[in-house]
């Protein structure tokens, strides 16, 4: 993410130093300042009364702020260095390297650490400064499921985002080894908790939100009865193929081949590592849900577009969704859920555990393994209807056996 600097000129008559914008004078804190924009959030630099000593402040503030350049790297204040600063560089520095959805996760993360401490220091980073922001993601409120306090496994995505963030800053020689104070995380206690799905009563519900909402002129306000239409189609796509929702808004016209009833994701949580396309196959429910809009597309289009007829984000899609759960009176819930629910119905009606993972697209059978608690169930209920006569007629004459000797 790149660092933005504004500088608001409040005392007129300043020199303004080369290369850089001009100091200003606060007027409530009667002293020179700078304002810097950092991951997103303004802050304020205070440099003093003496104009000679806030022009020093103010230009090694700007040599660590540059605008859109990253400083060579040197160790320029060591332990002291501002957390805001590291995590700019760093966010800066990993342009490319990983893809807009994992740096949109770094950003957040990094963004709520410094929001936690807006003036910490490398130095300040330690075993009991862990233990405070802990307590601090604990009474957080979830973006999304709107519950307090975040689970272990994303606290431990937190704690797990900080290490690699300073790790980086030695690697890059930003830091010294005795900068940081922080060695090693000790992660949380996970419970592996089953991932949540849609029962059939639910996905019922889900889907006939279609005809009242299309039926209701209020509905005007929050969806739009063009966009109706193709956001049940991109539901009942998800439900059908297990995709995630950003793989569904990527997919254009020249990536289906229906007369060999496959599909191509080009973007995915793994165009990185492993950058080619990953084939799936159509059922007759997928195929139905897209083919109103395959067919008006042009070969370079996305099937799915917004108002506009252009690209739809995901962002976009997901709050369209997140109204159709609000009506049909689902909560706690994100489009992810479609994707559970495709691998959890199929893992009750008798799929492989490896089979799942091909549908889904995981590189390691490991990530499919929170389905297998499914899987045991149908298990446990199939052993039943083994049907050998030959044992059926033990069975019986032990029942006998055991009414006579009981008698």
């Amino acid at each position: 993410m790149a660092t933005n600097i504004s500088v608001r000129s409040i005392l007129r008559g300043i020199k303004k130093p080369k290369n850089g914008p001009a100091i200003f004078f606060h007027k409530h804190a009667k002293q020179y300042a700078v304002c810097v924009t950092i991951l997103g959030k303004q802050k304020t630099f205070y440099l003093g009364h003496d104009i000679g000593e806030a022009e020093i402040r103010y230009h090694k503030i700007l040599l660590e702020y540059k605008d859109r350049k990253l400083p060579q790297p040197l160790i320029m204040a060591g332990g002291n260095m501002e957390f805001g600063y590291l995590a700019n560089v760093f966010l800066k520095g990993i342009e490319g390297e990983v893809s807009p959805s994992q740096h949109k996760d770094l950003r957040t993360t990094l963004f709520a650490i410094h929001s936690f401490k807006q003036d910490l220091k490398v130095a300040q980073i330690d075993q009991s400064f862990v233990k405070d922001l802990k307590e601090h993601l604990r009474q957080k409120t979830h973006p999304i499921r709107k519950r307090i306090g975040l689970s272990n496994r994303t606290i431990n995505k937190y704690l797990q985002h900080l290490q690699r963030i300073l790790k980086w800053g030695i690697e890059k020689k930003y830091l010294r080894h005795e900068d940081v104070s922080l060695t090693s995380i000790k992660n949380e206690p996970v419970k592996k908790v089953p991932p949540r799905f849609f029962s059939h009563e639910e996905i019922k519900r889900i889907l006939d939100c279609e005809k009242q909402l299309m039926a209701e002129s209020s509905c005007k306000k929050q969806l739009k009865s063009s966009t109706i239409p193709q956001t049940f189609a991109m539901i009942r796509f998800m439900l059908s193929t297990g995709r995630r929702i950003q793989e569904v808004v990527h997919l254009k016209k020249h990536d289906i081949k229906l007369n060999l009833e496959y599909y191509e994701i080009k973007k995915d949580k793994t165009e990185k590592s492993n950058p080619v396309p990953k084939i799936f196959y159509f059922n007759d429910f997928a195929i139905n849900a897209i083919m109103p809009y395959y067919q008006i597309r042009n070969d370079d289009e996305y099937i799915f577009q917004n108002q506009k007829g252009k690209f739809l984000t995901p962002g976009a899609a997901g709050d369209r969704i997140k109204r159709i759960f609000k009506r049909a009176k689902i909560t706690g819930v994100c489009a992810k859920e479609f994707r559970h629910t495709f691998a959890s119905h199929l893992l009750m009606s008798g799929e492989r555990l490896e089979e799942v993972r091909d549908h889904l697209g995981h590189t390691d059978i490991r990530t499919t393994q929170i389905y297998a608690h499914l899987s045991n169930v149908h298990l446990r209920k199939s052993i039943n209807s083994l049907k050998i006569p030959a044992l059926e007629e033990v069975k019986c004459t032990t029942n006998a056996e055991q009414q006579v000797s009981s008698s």
